[in-house]
């Protein structure tokens, strides 16, 4: 886990990091002749590699002129002969502050801390951290670690960490992998053995000096990589991620996560909707969504995604569909109902690729989409169909559901499926079918220089439709003006500023809450609060009716379940009871509560509920929520998140995901355009609201519904402080 004190920062640069993941001389401290602890391990991994560079050893007990598993030794790193790019520190974390201090101060450009028992093992640990990092950041030493397991260079040969079975000979590759968990990396790791190149493999430890965004960005500006694997578990800046998410666009280099604790609870004892709504997971994913970056659940998927990223680099992306080809109608069923799962559609082949399929398969085949070529065809035969599949303008990628049997045929069938990706520009990609998942044959595919292969079709669907959506980002970028929000904020915000210091409850009673969204600039239905039955009754006929009322007490959060509601009435005299209902009702169901008087409101339509909030995310800021609303809130969770700095943009792609838009984008396409500029909105209004005034920490405005003209207006407010 990220336990590191490097802060808010620029990341590091290509230049900043290149003695530390690209060494040209290397000194491990803690090698020794007769021990075979990390240190030993770490030195002989660099010269089993041939590291062409200089290597030192150095432990205490080395003398003048000796050496240590044949590497010049000496007794201190104050004794090399010249400043080393990199030191791999592999002793007990009580050495390792000496070690930094000697490294910084005989000019080695940075070090890699292996050592255990700091940031991870309580406060004294954390405070050694602090003392290295100070070291290193006065001499412009940069650290990695500590508790790392180190960095796997394979673009350069280059093994610099403990770690066995390193398999450096087997070839690199273009995606490069970054994670916070050295177990984790090595899990990744081990997908070289398929013979799925990696460029490097970095591994963070606790990131006292260095993060994980820090090597992300020296990968997209690496070029050995083309794709980044991000393996997170905390992330301490989100500003980071948003400007590696732009490096990455700019650079065409996706970055593709996977984020552990996705199902944790965040903690938060919410008493509004919306912090009930939100939890850390989904405003992470809303943050690496607004940046570009692809989140997946599961390493399967993040492998083989990745791949395909890599695989495809360079090759054409034009906007269609999915062509699937099988050789078994079952399976091309499973696939095609992925594809519609994934959001993937699937065209019909245009007729000149429906005649030219039509003269190579027989005359009962299928040639649909699926396009299903009966068993077992000649292997040239299933190569000439993949071309003209995969040459059709209508389909942006073809997919082959790759049916093996056992013996020759195994290995032939993926062998002829190379040589249609070979011969075509648009992209093809493979789906193993059996669960003999490396059985003879798969090798090829997996080998192959342009066909990813998949080991099911439904993330093989989502990988193309990640790859779908990265392209139409990229085609959108060169467009979009991705301004931040307005810096202006109404005057009577700023006063409010002192108006909210003054108050010493946590929540805020429905007349308070109003003050604060109007102040907003949001529109809420004209009220005004009654003290008694009569006052009601006078405050509804100047209202007009129909008319609500509504109790007004900063100790109930949910009026209706304390039956603080009245809805739909008609009369003053309805109004009247009403009240004696709601001061009767509320002080049976919470004796305690303090009530200053009922709300009495116009009554507006509630047919299409929705509903908007902010809830204060320790680690990203104010949050803005949006969402289906009403009192089904929490059951139906259609909701949809945007994090700081929330622009018109974000926040209409947020509201763009929600359910209820889209099946009104179905429906009743004007009215889902209205809904969407309402949410925007006030979306962008919660935004500056909650930068203008820090002391928020939730508003849940539901429900939230349209005037004729579609301007949102909140009926119901619920403001939390921060006390």
């Amino acid at each position: 886990m990220q336990t590191g004190t490097a802060g808010k920062r620029e990341l590091y640069t290509y230049d900043d990091l290149q003695p530390l993941v690209r060494p040209g001389s290397v000194a491990v401290v803690g090698a020794s002749a007769t021990k075979d602890g990390f240190g030993t391990r770490a030195l002989l991994a660099l010269t089993d590699a041939k590291f062409p560079g200089s290597i030192f050893a150095v432990h205490t007990s080395a003398r003048a002129g000796s050496t240590i598993r044949d590497v010049p030794a000496v007794r201190s790193l104050r004794e090399l002969p010249a400043p080393v790019d990199c030191v791999l520190v592999a002793t007990p974390a009580a050495a390792v502050e000496e070690i930094v201090r000697d490294a910084a101060a005989t000019g080695c450009r940075s070090a890699i801390i292996f050592s255990a028992g700091f940031g991870e093992a309580g406060q004294d640990g954390i405070a050694a951290q602090g003392r290295i990092l100070e070291v290193a950041r006065a001499h412009g030493m940069r650290l990695g670690g500590p508790n790392t397991l180190g960095i796997l260079n394979y673009r350069d040969g280059l093994p610099l960490t403990f770690v066995s079975d390193l398999a450096m000979e087997l070839p690199a590759g273009r995606i490069g992998i970054v994670s916070q968990s050295g177990g984790l990396a090595t899990h990744l790791g081990h997908v070289r053995h398929r013979q799925i190149g990696m460029s490097y493999t970095i591994t963070t430890g606790n990131s006292v000096d260095v993060t994980a965004l820090d090597y992300v960005n020296f990968l997209l500006d690496d070029d050995a990589t083309d794709v980044v694997i991000l393996a997170l578990e905390g992330l301490a800046d989100p500003s980071a991620l948003a400007a590696v998410g732009a490096k990455a666009l700019r650079n065409r280099k996706p970055i593709l996560t996977i984020k552990s604790g996705r199902t944790a609870a965040g903690g938060r004892a919410a008493v509004s909707h919306t912090g009930s709504l939100t939890g850390d997971h989904e405003v992470f994913l809303a943050a690496a969504r607004q940046a570009g970056i692809h989140v997946v659940d599961t390493t399967a998927e993040l492998i083989e995604t990745a791949t395909m990223f890599a695989k495809w680099t360079g090759l054409p992306y034009q906007r269609g569909g999915v062509c699937i080809v099988t050789t078994m109608g079952g399976p091309g069923v499973i696939a095609a109902d992925a594809a519609t799962d994934a959001g993937v559609e699937l065209p019909l082949p245009q007729p000149a690729t429906v005649a030219r399929i039509a003269d190579l398969i027989p005359a009962f085949a299928a040639v649909d989409n699926p396009i299903d070529t009966t068993a077992s065809p000649p292997d040239p035969v299933l190569t000439e169909v993949l071309v003209a599949a995969a040459e059709d303008p209508g389909f942006s990628a073809t997919v082959i559901l790759a049916a093996t049997m056992t013996g020759p045929s195994t290995a032939q069938r993926p062998a002829a499926i190379a040589t249609a990706g070979a011969g075509v520009r648009t992209p093809i990609a493979a789906v193993w079918l059996s669960n003999w998942t490396d059985g003879p044959g798969s090798e090829v595919l997996d080998a192959d220089p342009r066909i990813p292969l998949f080991r099911s079709s439904d993330r093989c669907m989502r990988a193309i439709a990640a790859w779908a959506a990265w392209h139409e980002r990229l085609s959108a970028h060169a467009d979009e003006s991705a301004q931040p929000p307005s810096s202006s904020e109404p005057e009577s915000v700023a006063a409010l500023r002192a108006q909210v210091a003054a108050i010493t409850t946590t929540a805020l009673d429905e007349a308070q809450s109003r003050e604060i969204v109007l102040a907003a600039g949001i529109d809420v239905p004209r009220a005004h609060v009654a003290h008694s039955a009569a006052d009601a009754g006078r405050i509804a006929a100047e209202l007009g009716f129909p008319v609500v009322a509504k109790v007004v007490s900063a100790d109930i959060a949910h009026k209706a379940a304390a039956g603080g509601v009245e809805l739909g009435l008609y009369s003053a005299d309805a109004v009247r009871h009403a009240y004696d209902r709601i001061v009767t009702h509320v002080g049976s169901h919470a004796p305690e509560a303090r009530v200053d008087g009922v709300l009495i409101a116009e009554s507006l339509d509630t047919s299409a509920e929705l509903m908007c909030g902010v809830i204060r995310d320790p680690v990203f800021g104010p949050v803005i929520i949006c969402g289906a609303g009403g009192g089904a809130v929490e059951l139906m969770r259609d909701v949809a998140h945007a994090v700081p700095p929330v622009t018109e943009t974000t926040a209409r792609a947020a509201a763009r995901r929600l359910r209820i838009v889209q099946y009104l984008l179905d429906r009743t396409p004007a009215h889902a355009h209205k809904a969407i500029d309402a949410l925007a909105d006030v979306m962008t209004k919660l935004a500056g609201l909650a930068t203008a005034v820090p002391e928020i920490r939730e508003i849940d405005l539901n429900p939230l519904v349209l005037r004729p003209d579609g301007t949102p207006v909140a009926l119901d407010s619920l403001v939390i402080l921060d006390r």
